[in-house]
């Protein structure tokens, strides 16, 4: 593989897992989302999950400006700006849906990145995260609401 397709392959996977909702949130107000009217545990789990991104974010970064280039950052997703952000289970549903599309997105690269045994162990990684971030999401999606007493 050719140090332009990796580059083009760092970029795309940048441009699809950077651009978060929790990102997107977090930025918005950093004291809202992780106030105390959350529960502590699920403010802890959001963290670690936005800090795990960033730091796969980060490593893309990396490589794409050790190979000479500058990353690009993706625009949040459209629909963030409506996203109810006073409600943790309505961002981690919609957290949630996109991160479906990440890993759909990511795993479409499979193919390409496994001519190269590096890049295909940092595609693993990303698709690992997702899942991983997928699974340990999708319950706090249920079962928190800040107008709910259970869900």
């Amino acid at each position: 593989m050719d140090k332009a397709h990796k580059i083009e392959l760092l970029c795309r996977w940048l441009l699809v897992v950077f651009p978060s909702y929790l990102r997107y949130l977090s930025m918005l107000d950093r004291n809202r989302m992780w106030s105390d009217r959350f529960p502590l545990d699920q403010r802890i789990t959001v963290q670690r999950v936005l800090d795990e991104e960033t730091a796969y974010c980060q490593r893309l970064a990396e490589l794409i400006e050790g190979m000479g280039e500058y990353p690009e950052l993706a625009s949040y997703p459209e629909d963030a700006a409506r996203l109810n952000y006073l409600e943790m289970a309505v961002a981690i549903k919609k957290t949630l849906e996109r991160l479906e599309i990440n890993l759909a997105r990511l795993e479409r690269d499979r193919r390409e990145a496994a001519v190269d045994q590096a890049m295909a162990e940092l595609l693993e990684d990303g698709i690992a995260l997702m899942k991983r971030h997928i699974d340990e999401l999708k319950p706090l999606a249920h079962e928190w609401s800040s107008n709910a007493t259970s869900a």
